[in-house]
């Protein structure tokens, strides 16, 4: 009882010492707390402390390795080392084939003023960076929804915590946070923005608003999308709901600051409206309607910590999606934050409204965190005034939560009996039945007279702050176990990717030169960035801006692109397009067992990581292979030189035109490209190619199968399912298979085809129609690699279980006996002495010819061209690359680069930050007239006081 009683005691002194601290500080005491427990499914499975490990989910996204630590790594490191040393180069040659530095980077948070922190923090530490920038950006969140709350007119310190902790600890912003970190700077900037918002409509400073949407737009782009639409809707429900005439001017100005935040961004707003429209990433994959399951996430993740497909992430917390509803249906006249919440709910449901908002890209619901903010300020404003419960609203709450929970069960039904019923009809029937019965339970729920005394008690119950407070908890813990098996083990980068300096004295080139690999870190045969790590530029980039010229080229080449519309992953080995790249090396694993390309020999070889087969990235430990000792075990990472390497800017002697060319097959337009230039326009001053390039196309006609019934031009497929064919006499020739018109019957399944031979093995991934890297691609060309002598090459063709259409199955053996010569006969004629500098390129010209001098550099408007100081002109030429006329002699050549928007938007930026200092200014002076005018009239209230005394 005596020790009971201490305990008692003892938790009283704490409580009063907790009661008694700064607000900010009861804060961050909570958050820390909550992040320790919440993130200890992590902490477990990685044997770390707090939060470790990177992205790396089931269904091959592999953003956290591939993409978001690995470029803060290379921006950030390249800043540091050339800010004082040569200047940052706005065009960098080593990204992929070369990328624009400002638009491939500022998705990720280039600009974000808060990665001063990982400036700031040793470079080796990087990855601990990377955490304590997650940490940071939730504290934040937490923090600026508390001054929003506060300006909300929400008083007691409970509730300001009790708003921090459902708006920061809630399956939407952690969904985010775990998978997309920089995607945090959505909800931390909307409470900000929010704040400034509340301090204008009270006739204070419009500069924190002003800083916030400045501060949203250039640390990321993408999500100030959605910040705008929440925003803009949230202040049409403010002023409609609260219209007068005399308010009009206000919400003007309201707006104009608005805007006038966006232009003092403009540096990035400009150059990423460009990149946006100039990229891959912008056409539409496909609009697709929600299935049953997607309606079913949509409802029950605001109760509970679930998350589904198009990035579905609602609050996830019961207790307080019960409050909002209560609280709106209590409410006599609605609060602008109820029809906020109301609003964005509704709009939840609707895929067509998700599509719009993507700008008809694809359905992706990454804007759902903005419900999060109404649900906090609801919640908050509910615990703060203690007001007795309604029963009516009780029972309108109990009403729309059952409805939601029956047609939630109703959606899940239907889905399940989707995946075990296959008959139509006897589908459409029974879905029909399962709706008839929803809508009558519904009817019946609604009009049941029952008190409900469940949500009663809930609602009235004084340990609410608690229940709130123990579901964040819970939100947290179930998001981090969820993330347990979408993570990468700690210290990845370390781990994966090993000395940043492994190919460094293998790979000493000072030649303009590409490197070509099939497998990347990690055992992946996509989603690379290898390059930017090791500091070599390569044929693959992955990158949700990229340049869309090189998305150009690929699709009219039709170059096997499992990356699609978010990068390229190679040129599948083709030998004319490695040339036309200046492809130098070649890297091949051992556990490849895949022939280098033709033309390249053995150069050099060195020990990487091998990967185990059976297990994969978020496995505990990862997919590296360890040996019986439990020690790392090796493989040699064979690199080839090229023997056929084509110098940059060689001069072609003739040209032709995309038009001339339309009817091509494929390879023979590859074909073309070491013989002539491909232009989209026609010269009449020069000579077009009348030479050869035809390319005899073979069709199979007899083919093998196992587990595979073909009939009329469909493919059923079983497991493991392939078909085969032979190819005779195979001489110092490349390979094509071609199969014309494959797709699978349903149209929305993705699926994988892998081409093989005996020295070759490719795979294909087709997503399906209208996900987020789908692109129509039914005609497959895949290049099966470069054969001496073989009289009989057998094809291998794997396909998944499924129903396939198609046209026809054919291939094409590229004779090469000519390549040799081709590329000689372009390099007497090229550029020399090449000079790369910070935003340049300069080289001398010493050619015998007139003709188009080709510059595989991807198109850009950026780019200016100069020859002996005269600016000429840039022409698009072998789609998507770049071309200048040049004539006979020696001459030398130069080529600069702006970032395209930069201009027009640093000046933008500078006439925007002299009118922020004018505002600055302005409200300094009224404040302190209104200061001076306030003193005074307390001194004349004084006087006439005393007189009146």
């Amino acid at each position: 009882m005596e020790a009971n009683k201490q305990l008692k005691q003892r938790n009283l002194l704490f409580k009063e010492k907790f009661n008694n601290l700064n607000l900010y500080l009861k804060y961050t005491i909570v958050f820390i707390f909550i992040m320790l427990i919440g993130l200890l499914p992590i902490e477990i499975k990685n044997g770390s402390f707090l939060f470790s490990g990177l992205f790396v989910s089931r269904d091959a996204g592999f953003d956290g390795l591939k993409q978001h630590l690995l470029f803060m790594n290379d921006f950030i490191s390249h800043i540091k080392e050339n800010l004082f040393s040569g200047g940052i180069s706005l065009f960098r040659y080593d990204i992929g084939l070369g990328s624009d530095f400002i638009n491939h980077y500022t998705y990720y948070s280039l600009f974000d003023p808060i990665l001063i922190v990982a400036y700031i923090i040793p470079l080796r530490y990087i990855e601990f960076s990377y955490y304590l920038l997650i940490m940071l950006r939730l504290f934040l969140t937490g923090i600026f929804v508390v001054m929003l709350a506060k300006k909300l007119g929400i008083k007691k310190d409970k509730s300001l915590l009790i708003v921090a902790i459902i708006y920061v600890f809630n399956t939407a912003v952690l969904f985010s946070a775990f998978r997309h970190p920089m995607f945090i700077n959505g909800p931390m900037y909307l409470a900000l923005i929010f704040f400034g918002y509340e301090k204008i409509k009270k006739n204070e400073s419009p500069v924190c608003f002003i800083f916030a949407v400045f501060l949203a737009i250039i640390s990321q782009f993408y999500i100030f999308i959605y910040l705008t639409f929440g925003f803009v809707l949230f202040e049409v429900i403010d002023f409609f709901r609260n219209y007068k005439k005399t308010l009009i001017i206000k919400y003007i100005k309201i707006n104009l600051y608005y805007f006038l935040g966006v232009m003092l961004g403009g540096f990035v707003f400009f150059t990423q409206v460009y990149a946006t429209l100039a990229g891959a990433r912008v056409g539409s994959k496909g609009f697709e309607l929600y299935q049953a399951i997607d309606y079913a996430v949509i409802i029950f993740s605001n109760f509970l910590p679930a998350a589904g497909d198009h990035y579905t992430a609602g609050i996830g917390n019961f207790f307080v999606f019960i409050i909002c509803a209560y609280f709106i249906f209590k409410e006599k006249k609605k609060s602008s934050y109820s029809i906020f919440f109301v609003v964005l709910l509704i709009l939840s449901f609707s895929a067509l409204f998700s599509y719009a908002l993507s700008i008809g890209s694809y359905v992706v619901n990454r804007w759902l965190f903005l419900l999060a903010l109404p649900s906090s300020i609801i919640v908050g404003k509910y615990l703060d005034t203690n007001v007795e419960t309604d029963e009516v609203s009780i029972k309108k709450t109990a009403r729309v939560v059952s409805i939601l929970f029956i047609f939630g069960i109703y959606s899940l039904l239907s889905y399940g009996i989707s995946k075990v019923f296959l008959n139509e009809t006897f589908l459409t029937s029974l879905g029909i039945l399962l709706f008839v019965l929803a809508i009558l339970i519904s009817y019946l729920v609604y009009k049941k007279q029952i008190g409900f005394n469940f949500l009663k008690k809930i609602l009235n119950s004084k340990r609410l702050y608690k229940y709130i407070v123990y579901n964040s908890l819970f939100v947290i813990l179930i998001v981090s176990g969820i993330y347990c098996f979408i993570l990468s083990p700690k210290d990845a980068l370390t781990t994966y990717y090993s000395d940043s300096d492994l190919y460094a004295d293998v790979i000493n080139d000072t030649d303009f030169y590409r490197v070509e690999q099939e497998r990347f870190v990690a055992g992946l045969s996509d989603f690379s960035n290898d390059g930017i790590y090791y500091g070599y530029p390569s044929t693959s980039s992955y990158n949700s801006i990229t340049n869309g010229k090189v998305l150009e080229f690929i699709e009219d080449y039709n170059i096997v692109n499992s990356n699609n519309s978010v990068g390229y992953n190679g040129l599948n080995g083709r030998t004319r397009l490695l040339a036309l790249n200046h492809v130098k090396y070649v890297i091949i694993r051992e556990s490849e067992n895949t022939l280098p390309p033709a033309g390249f020999s053995f150069y050099k070889a060195i020990n990487v990581h091998k990967y185990d087969e059976v297990k994969n990235i978020y496995d505990k430990g990862g997919n590296i292979l360890k040996d019986s000792n439990n020690e790392f075990v090796y493989e040699k990472a064979n690199i080839y030189i090229n023997n056929l390497y084509l110098n940059f800017g060689v001069i072609y002697d003739s040209y032709l035109t995309k038009k001339d060319i339309k009817y091509l097959s494929n390879v023979e337009k590859e074909k073309l490209l070491t013989k002539t230039i491909v232009l989209d326009i026609d010269s009449a001053d020069f000579n077009k190619f009348s030479g050869s390039f035809k390319e005899k196309k073979s069709l199979v006609d007899t083919i093998n199968s196992n587990n595979i019934l073909i009939t009329n031009k469909k493919i059923e497929v079983l497991e493991d399912g392939y078909l085969s064919f032979k190819i005779l006499n195979v001489q110092t020739s490349e390979v094509y298979v071609e199969i014309k018109g494959l797709k699978n019957i349903k149209e929305r399944k993705s699926f994988n085809t892998i081409y093989s031979t005996h020295a070759y093995t490719r795979e294909v991934r087709n997503y399906g129609y209208a996900s987020n890297m789908y692109i129509e691609n039914e005609n497959h060309l895949v290049n099966l690699g470069y054969y001496e002598n073989e009289d009989e090459l057998e094809v291998t063709i794997k396909l998944d279980p499924g129903v396939y259409e198609y046209n026809e199955i054919g291939y094409y053996v590229v004779d090469l006996t000519e390549l040799e010569s081709e590329i000689n006969s372009l390099n007497q004629n090229s550029l020399t002495e090449l000079e790369i500098t910070a935003n340049s390129l300069k080289g001398k010209i010493n050619t015998a010819i007139d003709g188009y001098m080709f510059l595989s550099i991807p198109y850009s408007k950026g780019f200016k061209v100069f020859i002996d100081n005269k600016e000429v002109e840039v022409l698009n030429a072998n789609t998507g690359y770049m071309a200048v006329f040049v004539q006979k002699g020696n001459k030398e050549l130069e080529i600069k680069y702006f970032t395209p928007g930069l201009e027009i938007g640093l000046y933008v930026s500078a006439l925007s930050l002299i009118i922020l200092i004018l505002i600055i200014r302005f409200e300094l002076v009224h404040k302190t007239t209104r200061n001076y005018q306030t003193n005074k009239n307390e001194e004349e209230n004084e006087k006439n006081s005393t007189v009146y005394k």
